[in-house]
């Protein structure tokens, strides 16, 4: 993977981020009215950390040393092959988790044409975290296997190359896409950075940004 590539990539993420919050996001108020509602257990806190952390490190010792032009050696190649570990078994974990919660549906279309806006018809989960799942998903998938397959023997030099550039690419759909689903979780959506430390969420938020979850929550609550 060339240099060029991943900055130009991580370029574009981040100005694709910066733009939505120039000119949809700035200055919306954090929604802070109405009582508590859960919306993460404690469970899946600590999962979303354990797949973040190990993510978070993954994309810092894998493309340091790209964007410095070096290859991955060292200790902090050491790193990498550890923690790369813990990324494979949490993010299977979240696959199992909330796979049914991010099935896509027909309201999902509606939730697509007003991107960005609010009072969307979104379940637990909206189209573009919908979308990042799949994605996170599927180019987290091709990264693991990619590397694990690197380790058999049987393939030969070109073939190790080309598992080397799936493991390359995948890793950089995960982080272009990951930086768009950080925006929107710390800045495009006040009020649910929060929620990733306690859980809970305002009744009012949930409405706002998540009409059909909090409808459903509300009928169960008052059936």
């Amino acid at each position: 993977m060339s240099r060029t590539v991943t900055i130009l990539c991580i370029a574009a993420a981040l100005a694709a981020a910066g733009g939505h919050y120039l000119l949809v996001a700035r200055g919306r108020p954090a929604v802070r009215g109405g009582p508590e509602v859960r919306r993460w257990s404690l469970w899946e806190r600590l999962l979303m950390a354990a797949v973040g952390g190990s993510f978070g490190v993954l994309a810092v010792t894998g493309f340091l040393p790209v964007l410095g032009g070096e290859d991955l050696t060292g200790w902090l190649l050491v790193v990498h092959v550890a923690f790369g570990g813990v990324f494979s078994v949490a993010g299977a974990l979240a696959v199992l988790r909330w796979a049914e919660d991010c099935r896509f549906e027909a309201h999902d279309r509606c939730c697509c044409r007003r991107l960005g806006g609010e009072d969307r018809p979104a379940d637990r989960f909206d189209a573009e975290q919908k979308a990042f799942f799949w994605i996170a998903a599927t180019a987290g998938l091709a990264a693991v296997t990619s590397m694990m397959a690197s380790m058999v023997n049987g393939f030969g030099s070109e073939g190790i190359e080309l598992l080397a550039e799936v493991h390359r690419y995948s890793a950089l759909l995960m982080l272009t896409a990951g930086i768009g689903h950080l925006y929107r979780t710390a800045a495009a959506k006040p009020g649910a950075r929060g929620a990733l430390f306690s859980g809970r969420v305002t009744s009012d938020w949930a409405r706002r940004y998540h009409r059909l979850w909090w409808d459903r929550l509300r009928r169960k609550q008052n059936p």
